[in-house]
């Protein structure tokens, strides 16, 4: 027989092999599956912890490198969500990205699509949108039915009804809503390019403000305006329904796409505040408080005759209504299972519909307070509006000054990889109910019932209806006689997987007692802090959230319930980017276990905290942790500060043509080719790369005066002797990023109007001689 002589060597790779392998199979007794992510997040002693980054995640199915959840047998209706904004979500990429390839792309779409040239200067908004990388600049809607439009859709939608009001009419709105304090308006008025006073009554505000900081890169392109901003929390406008269809009426006859036409703003519009010229007839915008009144009284008025909200006999009887309600816009009844989740974003913040049945469920709608309502159609930039709502909406000024605020402002390094949060579903916020003693009912307000609805002693005392299956049958819903709605006692699991608390009463005062146990504060905690749970929620308080941009840029995954439109809304897709949840919170532990999991996928007798039997749900951590990713991902491209400025700037051309008395004789008539050959060849001034060079203030105004003058590059090849006669003229070569330096003559620039001017020189030569 041969013999087996080991060498020293080879006994001691041996018995390490055998000792790696039997830690591996303890691992996987102690831990289960989760023991290689668990392995690799241990910090051996001396070792700092690693800073938090976004955990690199496994490879996908696709070859886009991206979650195919086609691809995934997963019967659960979370899952049938995931799966339908999966595509429609690849859809809306595919074609906002081909529509906005060139400019002569985004041209003609904008002329198909509100059969109108766009306005003056579309052409400049369209370089500074392009300088600033923006993903996504042309306009188009997905399929009917689908909610889904482009970014910049709701611009259109809240300026169109304005088609049918005389500009003069808009123009002394606008410039005289600000003049009395109590209304609650701040006046923002432009002129001669620049920010000439922002006023509220006879008060200066600072021009640091946050709305005139994100307009200063590009004021100077825009005409002579007055702008009215809310500076209440609450939207203004509510035009009542057959009114609003007359307007929309006069914009479609308005529609003429003139060749003959001019690329300019008119000057000199009278009406405007403190015009030295006559004064225009002073138009009242009809305000009325309407303050501690049922909010859907007023909001009917802005719904079709047709709608659920006009029907008295449901209205009287509110079982009947809600059982209705849920009848006619489940788009799934046999399905019970799906009722549970939203279906359509747009359809669950319809109050034409869905109003009456959660009036009692939103301090906007059961008593609204510091609300000053007009039935007129007025120009009034806000915030946020609900879909009955005509405020003109613009990228809320706390988004913009967040970055100095702790408390609002996302900052990676305070961040945790998703390996290093909780299992936990994480609130805290202020008591922005009205006071308590008007009405008992105030405590079922959204931040109250939240608080009290997560709460492990009330949970106690009722059970929840959650999305769920047996061990048996772990992927099939639908099989006991609930369709996949199952009883589920929740107490415990809330003590162990959600958190959430108030840290203040606001205005509660001594009834915070009454306010789901809100008198049980807690100290208030910082984004970091909150940052250690995996899901975040975000509701709405007195009016939008100022968190949720934040909330969105980590690398947790948010869970939005709101009854408000932002600026923003038409580019985050539920379910893709974020999480919906409904204002009545029905579907809250539903959504929690699809995520956490919940029981045993080999059967047990008690559940797992010994009071659900036989209930299972299995984990979908992948899942949540995959539309935290892209979420975050998201954010990164189309809510930045450039998005917002870029935003602006087309609303403010829109709305400058809107305030035009010649509107329907201005905007752009090219096809958008000139502009696309020149960013081709490379003869283009590119303003946006002058902002971190070091230039003189002549130079930078002699470049800045060239750009305003559409003047472009020569290559220098083709100089000549053209070049060498105006050489005495050029003025501060500056090295504008290699190989590109500008030579320009102050004869160009100065003077326009010469029929034979001057080039301005390009020279190929990275020293700038």
């Amino acid at each position: 027989m041969p013999s087996f002589n080991l060498s020293t060597r080879q006994i001691i790779v041996l018995f390490s092999s055998a000792a790696f392998l039997a830690i591996v199979v303890n691992s996987f007794i102690l831990f289960g599956a989760d023991a290689p992510r668990r392995v690799l997040h241990v910090v051996l002693p001396g070792q700092a912890k690693p800073e938090p980054e976004l955990p690199r995640l496994k490879d996908w199915s696709n070859v886009n490198g991206d979650y195919d959840a086609n691809l995934v047998d997963d019967q659960h209706p979370v899952h049938q969500r995931i799966v339908e904004k999966d595509a429609l979500w690849d859809r809306y990429q595919e074609r906002g990205k081909a529509i906005s390839q060139n400019f002569s792309s985004i041209v003609l779409n904008y002329r198909e699509r509100y059969g109108r040239n766009p306005p003056p200067h579309f052409d400049r908004w369209y370089k500074f949108a392009r300088d600033r990388k923006v993903e996504i600049m042309g306009d188009f809607a997905m399929e009917v039915g689908s909610g889904i439009v482009g970014p910049f859709e709701q611009i259109t939608d809240d300026l169109r009804p304005f088609w049918g009001v005389d500009p003069k009419v808009i123009r002394s709105l606008a410039g005289r809503m600000h003049s009395r304090i109590d209304d609650g308006i701040m006046g923002v008025h432009i002129r001669d390019g620049a920010v000439s006073s922002v006023n509220q009554g006879k008060e200066e505000w600072p021009k640091e403000w946050g709305f005139v900081e994100m307009i200063q890169s590009f004021v100077k392109d825009l005409p002579d305006m007055d702008i009215a901003v809310n500076l209440h929390s609450k939207p203004r406008v509510t035009v009542p329904w057959d009114e609003l269809q007359k307007l929309l009426k006069t914009e479609e006859g308005s529609r003429v796409n003139t060749e003959h036409i001019k690329n300019e703003f008119s000057k000199h519009l009278p009406g405007l505040w403190e015009d030295a010229a006559p004064k225009e007839t002073v138009v009242d915008p009809e305000w009325k408080d309407i303050s501690g009144l049922p909010y859907m009284s007023t909001a009917k008025e802005a719904c079709p005759p047709d709608s659920l909200v006009h029907d008295e006999e449901l209205l009287a009887d509110k079982a009947l209504f809600r059982y209705k309600s849920f009848l006619k816009f489940s788009e799934q009844r046999r399905n019970n299972n799906t009722n549970t989740l939203i279906q359509n974003q747009n359809r669950s913040l319809d109050l034409c519909s869905m109003g009456p049945l959660i009036s009692d469920l939103h301090t906007m709608l059961y008593l609204p307070m510091g609300v000053i309502n007009t039935h007129r159609l007025v120009p009034i930039f806000s915030e946020g509006k609900t879909n009955v709502n005509n405020d003109i909406l613009y990228p809320s000024a706390a988004y913009w000054t967040t970055s100095k605020d702790t408390n609002y402002a996302y900052d990676d390094k305070y961040d945790y990889a998703w390996e290093d949060k909780h299992d936990t579903l994480y609130w805290r916020g202020t008591v922005t109910s009205p006071p308590l003693g008007v009405d008992t009912e105030t405590q079922n307000m959204q931040r109250d019932r939240l608080v009290r609805d997560l709460d492990a002693e009330f949970l106690g005392q009722h059970n929840v209806t959650i999305i769920g299956t047996d061990p048996l049958h772990p992927n099939i819903y639908g099989i006991n006689p609930n369709n996949g709605l199952r009883n589920f006692q929740a107490a415990q699991y809330a003590l162990d997987h959600s958190d959430a608390k108030f840290v203040s009463g606001g205005w509660c005062g001594e009834n915070c007692d009454k306010s789901g146990g809100s008198s049980d504060f807690q100290n208030p905690t910082s984004l970091a802090e909150q940052f250690k749970n995996r899901f975040i929620l975000d509701v709405d308080g007195d009016g939008i959230s100022a968190r949720f941009r934040a909330l969105l840029q980590s690398r947790s995954l948010p869970v939005k319930s709101t009854l408000f439109k932002e600026w923003h809304s038409s580019r985050l897709f539920a379910w893709v980017h974020y999480v919906p949840l409904s204002i009545e919170y029905r579907e809250i532990f539903s959504m929690l276990t699809y995520h956490v999991g919940y029981g045993n996928a080999e059967g047990n007798d008690r559940g797992e905290d010994w009071v659900n039997k036989d209930l299972y749900v299995q984990r979908h951590e992948f899942e949540g942790r995959l539309i935290a990713k892209r979420g975050s991902e998201w954010a990164a491209k189309v809510l930045r500060r450039e998005d917002m400025e870029v935003y602006m700037y087309r609303l403010l051309l829109e709305y400058g043509r809107i305030i035009d008395d010649d509107r329907d004789n201005i905007g752009y008539t090219g096809d958008g080719s000139e502009v696309d050959e020149r960013a081709q060849d490379g003869t283009e001034i590119k303003t946006a790369r002058l902002e971190d060079k070091h230039l003189t203030p002549k130079d930078t105004t002699m470049l800045d005066k060239a750009a305003q003058k559409e003047l472009f590059l020569v290559p220098a090849s083709s100089m000549g002797q053209a070049g060498q006669a105006h050489d005495k003229h050029s003025q501060a070569v500056r090295n504008l990023g290699n190989p590109i330096v500008l030579s320009l003559t102050s004869q160009a620039v100065e003077n326009p109007g010469n029929p034979h001017p001057p080039p301005i020189f390009v020279s190929t030569d990275p020293t700038g001689t």
